[in-house]
C-alpha cells in the first residue's frame, strides 16, 4: 500500500506538467523556473571581462552641463552635440576615428541608424576606414497585423547612405532579443532565418536552416565574427540559454567624456585605456527605458545582454537542462526513495526529521553543484515535491494504521488487565522495552477463576 500511495504521489506531479492548462497543476513547475533564476542569481556567474567598455549615452552626455561654455565652444564635435538629441551622425564618425586611433580593438553600437540623419556621410566614410572594427545594429520588429492578428516581422536596416547592403553586411548586426513566455529574457538568438523568424514569433521551436536560406546574425554574433570567434557562435535558430555575468559588471562610462579633453587625458589616458578594449556604444539614460527584466535584475541594461551574450561565447557558459528522459527517471527516483524511508527506516521522529532534511538539502546541493560544474540545470523543485508528498502521504497512512492497530490492542488488553495497566503499556512501550531487553527473571503466573 505504501508503493502504491508513493506512485500516486509522483504520478500527481507529472500529470501536472501534462495538464498545465488546470488551475494549480502547473504551479509546481512554473516555481521551476523561478528557482532556476534565483540559481542564477545567487550562484556562479560568467567573469567578468576586463577587457569590455561600456560607453552610455545618459542624461549627462545628452545636456553636457558639466562640461565648461569655453570646451563646448572650442569642440566642434561638442557643439554638435549641445544640439538636441539624436545628434548628427559626424559624432559617431569622430568617435569611431578616436577609438581606433587609442588601438581600440572592436567598437559595437546598439543603435540603430534607419532614418536620413545630418552627418551621415562622415559616418559613412568611418564605418568604411574602419570596416574590420565597427559593427552597428539595426532592428526586426515585430507587430500583429490589424487583418489577420497574425504576427509579423519587418527589417529595419541601416539607411543605404550608411551601408546599401543592409543586413548582409557584416557590420550589421540586429538587436532584437525575444523573451521567453513571462516576458524575462533567458536565451539568445545569435543567428537567424526568415522562417526560423517566424517559427520563434509563433512560438515553435525553428527548423535548422536550409543552405538556401539567408542568415541574419545578431549584434553580438558580428562582433564574435570580428573578433576572429566565429566557430563558437551557435548554429542559425538555436535559442542558447546563457550564464549571465554579474549585474554590477560594465558600468557605463559617459559618452561625452571622450570629447573633454581634461576628461580624456584623467580618465582614459589620453587613449591608452582602450587599447585591445571593446566598446559598446548604447544608451544609459533612465529616459530611454531600454532595459529588460533577465534573471538577475528585472532593469537589465539592454546595450548590457549584448555583452553578456558575448561573454558566455567566450568562456562556453551555455545553461542546459536535463532531459524529459532523465526527469521521468529523477521524478521515479524520488517516488522510491520517499517509500524507501518510510517502509525501512523505523526510527524516531526526530531521526527521521534529519533523514528528510539531509536527503532534501543533499539533492539542493546537487542541484548547485551541477549548476556550477557542468551548466546544467537538474529538474529540482518537481523532485523534491514528488519525494516529500510520497513520504508525507505513506507517513499519514502508516500513522493512521499504526494508531488503529494500537486501538485494537488497547481494546483487547482492557477485557483481561486494569485499564491502567494497558495505558501504560501501551502508551511508554520503550520503558519496559529498555528495562526487560536481554534480561531473564523467574516469574511465578497464578491464573484463579474466582
Amino acid at each position: 500500500m505504501l508503493a502504491l500511495i508513493c506512485a500516486f504521489c509522483t504520478g500527481v506531479i507529472v500529470l501536472a506538467a501534462m495538464f498545465r492548462n488546470i488551475i494549480f497543476a502547473d504551479s509546481i513547475w512554473a516555481k521551476e523556473i523561478t528557482f532556476q533564476d534565483e540559481l542564477e542569481k545567487k550562484a556562479r556567474r560568467t567573469r567578468v571581462h576586463d577587457d569590455f567598455v561600456f560607453l552610455g549615452i545618459d542624461e549627462a552626455s545628452k545636456q553636457l552641463d558639466g562640461v565648461n561654455p569655453e570646451e563646448i565652444r572650442d569642440s566642434p564635435v561638442l557643439r554638435k552635440m549641445r544640439q538636441a538629441f539624436p545628434w548628427s551622425r559626424a559624432v559617431y564618425a569622430q568617435l569611431i576615428d578616436q577609438l581606433c586611433n587609442a588601438g581600440a580593438r572592436l567598437i559595437i553600437f546598439d543603435l540603430t541608424f534607419d532614418p536620413e540623419r545630418d552627418g551621415d556621410a562622415e559616418f559613412a566614410a568611418a564605418l568604411d576606414r574602419h570596416h574590420d572594427r565597427v559593427v552597428i545594429g539595426a532592428d526586426i520588429e515585430t507587430g500583429a497585423s490589424a487583418a489577420t492578428g497574425n504576427t509579423n516581422f519587418i527589417f529595419v536596416p541601416p539607411n543605404k547612405h550608411l551601408i546599401p547592403e543592409g543586413f548582409v553586411d557584416d557590420r550589421v548586426g540586429y538587436v532584437s532579443l525575444w523573451p521567453d513566455g513571462d516576458n524575462r529574457i533567458r536565451r539568445m538568438n545569435y543567428a537567424m532565418t526568415d522562417s526560423q523568424i517566424v517559427k520563434l514569433l509563433q512560438g515553435e521551436d525553428p527548423n535548422p536552416a536550409q543552405p538556401w536560406e539567408t542568415i541574419y546574425e545578431s549584434l553580438a554574433a558580428r562582433g564574435l565574427r570580428k573578433l576572429g570567434f566565429a566557430s563558437r557562435i551557435p548554429p542559425a535558430g538555436r535559442s542558447s540559454r546563457i550564464r549571465f555575468g554579474s549585474d554590477e559588471a560594465y558600468q557605463p562610462r559617459s559618452f561625452f567624456e571622450i570629447f573633454v579633453p581634461v576628461l580624456w587625458e584623467r580618465n582614459f589616458g589620453s587613449g591608452s585605456f582602450f587599447k585591445d578594449k571593446i566598446v559598446l556604444i548604447g544608451a544609459a539614460s533612465a529616459i530611454a527605458h531600454d532595459v529588460h527584466p533577465t534573471p538577475i535584475s528585472d532593469t537589465t541594461s539592454g546595450p548590457l545582454i549584448h555583452f553578456h551574450a558575448m561573454a558566455a561565447v567566450l568562456d562556453g557558459e551555455f545553461l542546459r537542462e536535463t532531459s524529459p528522459l532523465t526527469n521521468c527517471i529523477l521524478l521515479l527516483g524520488a517516488g522510491c526513495l520517499a517509500w524507501l524511508v518510510v517502509a525501512f527506516v523505523r526510527q524516531s521522529m526526530l531521526a527521521l526529521s534529519l533523514v528528510l532534511i539531509t536527503i532534501n538539502a543533499g539533492y539542493l546541493g546537487a542541484s548547485v553543484f551541477f549548476y556550477d560544474t557542468r551548466n546544467l540545470f537538474i529538474l529540482t523543485l518537481p523532485v523534491l515535491a514528488a519525494f516529500d508528498l510520497s513520504w508525507f502521504f505513506s507517513f499519514l497512512y502508516d500513522f493512521i494504521l499504526e494508531r488503529l492497530e494500537k486501538l485494537r490492542t488497547r481494546r483487547t488488553l482492557e477485557r483481561y488487565v486494569s485499564k491502567n495497566l494497558v495505558k501504560e503499556i501501551l502508551d511508554n512501550p520503550d520503558s519496559f522495552y529498555s528495562s526487560l531487553r536481554g534480561v531473564r527473571i523467574p516469574a511465578t503466573i497464578l491464573f484463579s477463576d474466582i
